[in-house]
């Protein structure tokens, strides 16, 4: 995969679907976050909520004494650092320190599927391919064609609608079949399946430690006293 340069200093251009994470692009409002990879036929587009941790009351609890007086022991560590007497700031803070924060977590999983029917089965190749982040709409766009058929998909994130917006566009005909499912890492407890909609129903882990924790528990789901986060993927 290259990156390609173009007049528009604004846009970014790639000639290749993301194979990692790490060449995926994003789409945000501040609260839903978005990776599109721009795949051939479909593809994958990865969420995130920013409410989406693990732990709880109970994790915290267990983390240690309870953080009555935190505002307290910040004042009084931006009042010693004021003053100059780092070593005293550092001991109020010691009195806050836990271990480990908490994890952000992988929400869910788009996934789209495109059958082109028996023009794609004789083996057509795709031509043209080229994805792009437009930077100052926020509109990710990746196209192709395909057996004499131009596929465009366009996806961005509505801050005033707090939704994701997928817009699949095909010039050509036969029109292909569109399937989308949804797909959670997180332990999915229910889904809802009905004419033009989908839902899952999620549970977050109730602690989820680093691996340089000590101990280093892992994911962890179901512990006693414990009750962790739900959530709810709602796809149209």
């Amino acid at each position: 995969m290259t990156q390609q340069f173009s007049a528009d200093a604004h846009t970014l251009w790639f000639d290749a679907p993301a194979q990692e994470f790490t060449q995926a692009l994003p789409l945000g409002n501040g609260r839903l976050g978005v990776m599109c990879y721009g795949g051939i036929g479909g593809g994958k587009i990865q969420l995130n909520d920013a409410t989406a941790w693990s732990g709880s009351p109970g994790s915290e609890a267990a983390s240690g004494p309870a953080l009555l007086d935190g505002p307290k022991v910040i004042d009084r560590a931006r009042q010693a650092l004021a003053a100059g007497d780092h070593a005293t700031a550092e001991a109020e803070l010691a009195t806050v320190t836990r271990g480990h924060t908490q994890s952000y977590l992988p929400f869910a999983d788009v996934l789209l599927g495109l059958d082109f029917g028996e023009q794609d089965k004789l083996g057509a190749d795709p031509e043209d391919y080229r994805r792009s982040l437009d930077l100052q709409r926020a509109v990710h766009e990746h196209g192709y064609t395909v057996a004499g058929r131009t596929i465009t998909e366009r996806a961005y994130v509505s801050a005033a609608h707090q939704v994701l917006v997928l817009d699949i566009q095909v010039a050509g005909e036969p029109l292909p079949n569109v399937t989308v499912s949804l797909a959670s890492q997180l332990r999915v407890e229910a889904t809802e399946t009905q004419p033009g909609s989908l839902n899952l129903q999620l549970r977050l882990p109730t602690s989820v430690a680093p691996n340089y924790a000590n101990p280093p528990t892992g994911v962890q789901y179901d512990q006693p006293g414990r009750d962790s986060m739900r959530g709810a993927v709602v796809l149209r």
